[in-house]
């Protein structure tokens, strides 16, 4: 097992002179270097089964961010060590900023990296308030909750994208373009295959389609779909600007 061992003098000293990047429900988040990051567990509902937490150590992906290092203080386990992610949380990332082409190119990054780990008999947790994403780029991460399961790779694949397509689906479409999205019948129906597990990115490329037909001009970033945005549908995630 790959231990990193402080004392908690040690480990003070150098926590204390971190870059603070956030704190989810398990513990605190901050940037090691400019690879890495240092994730605290200060919860006591916290994991603290070190084989449990590196199991997916070996699994290489761009987009789903793994633990490879367990921090220890006084020979006690308090943390974990993976890779450093530019991104925002997206309840944080301005909707009107996001550039269509961009996004699409993420997405499909997830569904490549989701159809290996699918293959390989991961089923993912917690997706919805758990990705990055800064300029096309997409990090998941608190991965280390998933588990190996025995299930069929194509079910399983449409379980697992299901959820990054609902999360996508809630942050763009949900409180801007659900309205315009459903009273379309091509759009719906694409909007509820993306929901059941079939990829999202001919129901994003549709919409880019559409909203640049109804506004009369090449929408390339959200903001200038502003004649198509109503906000009447309230989405589990909350607005930033």
């Amino acid at each position: 097992m790959d231990n990193i061992n402080f004392t908690r003098e040690e480990f003070n000293k150098l926590w204390n002179k971190l870059e603070y990047l956030g704190r989810g429900g398990e513990g605190i988040c901050k940037r090691l270097n400019n690879k890495e990051i240092i994730k605290y567990l200060d919860s006591p509902y916290a994991n603290f089964d070190g084989e449990k937490i590196l199991k997916f150590k070996e699994f290489k992906s761009k987009t789903y961010l793994f633990p490879y290092k367990i921090v220890c203080i006084d020979n006690e386990i308090m943390g974990y060590i993976t890779r450093y992610s530019s991104g925002k949380n997206l309840i944080e990332v301005p909707r009107d900023t996001i550039r269509f082409d961009k996004f699409i190119i993420g997405s499909k990054n997830v569904e490549d990296d989701t159809k290996n780990l699918s293959d390989e008999g991961v089923l993912t947790h917690d997706i919805l308030f758990n990705i990055l994403y800064k300029n096309g780029i997409f990090h998941m991460i608190d991965t280390y909750y998933y588990e190996i399961v025995d299930e069929d790779n194509e079910s399983l694949y449409k379980k697992n994208i299901s959820y990054f397509n609902y999360s996508l689906l809630e942050f763009l479409v949900k409180d801007r373009f659900y309205k315009f999205v459903f009273t379309s019948k091509e759009l719906s129906e694409l909007y509820k295959e993306a929901e059941n597990g079939e990829s999202i990115i001919s129901f994003l490329e549709m919409l880019r389609q559409r909203l640049s037909e109804y506004c009369d001009k090449d929408v390339k970033v959200v903001r200038d779909a502003k004649k198509a945005i109503t906000l009447c549908h309230k989405s589990v995630y909350p607005e930033y600007f």
